[in-house]
């Protein structure tokens, strides 16, 4: 089991990562949406980012979002402690919450994400040469 310690707000969190069947279902959830961000995202010469994946987390439907939000937080724990963190946890400080969802998406989904990047090094490659001649 693959454990990641994560910083948000001034507070440590430790996570365990979700299972590969977990996995599948966030990129069930979630892989058009970023598919379609990472393509906007890479038109202007950017990544896929928390300045981008931290806004989509924040306006994701309700019923999506308790879905994502249960598969990557389902094992995280206040730092020193075995204490779960939940949503509830970050009364005041939703933009907190939503980081810290994003860490765990990018690290949970890490080959999507270098997959994303190789594929739009790729097509910025193939174009290179056309936009030569």
């Amino acid at each position: 089991m693959s454990v990641k310690a994560f910083t948000v707000g001034g507070a440590q969190y430790n996570a365990a990562m979700a299972s590969a069947v977990d996995q599948d279902r966030l990129m069930s959830l979630l892989s058009a949406g970023l598919i379609e961000r990472s393509l906007t995202a890479a038109a202007i010469g950017n990544d896929l980012d928390d300045s981008i994946l931290v806004p989509m987390l924040m306006a994701m439907p309700q019923a999506a979002k308790t879905q994502v939000a249960g598969i990557l937080m389902g094992r995280v724990m206040v730092n020193g402690t075995t204490q779960p963190v939940t949503a509830a946890d970050f009364s005041g400080k939703m933009v907190h919450y939503n980081q810290l969802l994003a860490g765990l998406l990018r690290w949970n989904l890490g080959d999507f994400f270098d997959w994303l990047r190789a594929a739009h090094a790729e097509g910025k490659e193939q174009r290179a040469p056309a936009a030569a001649q």
